[in-house]
């Protein structure tokens, strides 16, 4: 009885990307002397082959509002980001009333 060699499986393929894209998806301002007003945007895409809905985007602190755009657009929750397409989550930080370090978390629910 001989044994019988087994070609091994193919390898898996990686798993198409799901979900948005934050090629920077932290920031720190640092010190904050002076300021009333902060801001930043947050870039995104959707790398994948079908629309991503942005149902909602949650900030740890009323300090702190978002507005967004997609394709250079502003635009409304619930939002369509289409597939290939790009958007800015812009914030606006008030630093009015705040004293030392502020960490606040944003989550864009899809």
């Amino acid at each position: 009885s001989g044994t019988v060699a087994q070609e091994p499986p193919p390898p898996a393929r990686p798993a198409a990307p799901s979900g948005l894209f934050f090629p920077a998806p932290r920031h720190q301002f640092g010190p904050v002397v002076g300021l009333r007003h902060l801001y930043h945007g947050f870039a995104f895409r959707n790398p994948g082959s079908l629309p991503i809905a942005i149902e909602d985007v949650k900030i740890t602190c009323s300090c702190t509002v978002a507005g967004l755009a997609i394709d250079g657009v502003a635009a409304n929750l619930p939002a369509v980001v289409p597939p290939g397409s790009s958007g800015l989550l812009r914030l606006r930080a008030t630093t009015e009333g705040l004293e030392g370090p502020k960490p606040v978390s944003i989550t864009v629910r899809t």
